[in-house]
């Protein structure tokens, strides 16, 4: 689904990025750099936005429901599922996510949906994800930069960055939205590669919706 641009509101508006951490230390001691827009085999940005489907209990401190993508480095490789309860191409990876999910449930990744549209509200893509048994955060990008950051324009849009912190793809779930017609399965290669420590086979790909 095209993503809904709405002035000053809207999610994927091109603002300035907010002054981040990064993970990339680039020649100069104590200077830290990464590209302004995500781009393959660099360092990206860090950021840290509240997890959606975390319930918060009295006793938990207020970061309690924030998560920030740099707590994952060195420890697991990040799926970030760019989505829209009202994409209906997003609807139809239902299965083939919930594969992924099981596949990897033990392993050495970690799945992190995006709520990247003014179409949807916090309260809608919790229901979504939970009526879809996407079993994962979902990060609401209420100001819309990480999506910016990401240029996503269409969901769904997913993106791989590795332990180190490195984008390794970006684009499609897979060459088709009709599950019976999928012939190249580029976000599972590009696990595959990145779980073996090898260069991803394909590594930028046009999303549907």
């Amino acid at each position: 689904m095209k993503l809904l641009r709405t002035g000053a509101f809207s999610l994927l508006a091109l603002t300035s990025l907010a002054t981040f951490a990064v993970y990339a230390q680039q020649g100069i001691p104590g200077v830290f750099t990464a590209p302004e827009k995500a781009t393959i085999d660099k360092p990206i940005k860090d950021f840290k936005l509240k997890d959606v489907m975390y319930e918060p209990k009295k006793s938990d401190k207020e970061d309690m429901t924030n998560i920030a993508l740099s707590q994952y480095k060195g420890k697991k490789n990040v799926v970030l599922f760019f989505m829209s309860e009202q994409c209906s191409v997003t609807w139809r990876y239902e299965k083939r996510m919930g594969e992924m999910l099981k596949k990897y449930k033990k392993g050495d990744v970690t799945f992190l949906g995006v709520r990247c549209s003014a179409n949807d509200t916090p309260e809608t893509i919790k229901k979504f994800a939970e009526s879809k048994n996407f079993e994962m955060p979902i990060l609401n990008d209420e100001k819309g930069k990480l999506s910016s950051f990401f240029k996503i324009t269409n969901t769904p849009t997913f993106a791989v960055v590795d332990k180190k912190g490195i984008l390794r793809y970006r684009g499609s779930f897979d060459d088709n939205p009709e599950d019976a017609d999928v012939k190249k399965h580029y976000l599972g290669d590009a696990l595959v590669a990145v779980l073996d420590n090898k260069s991803v086979p394909v590594t930028n790909t046009r999303p549907f919706g």
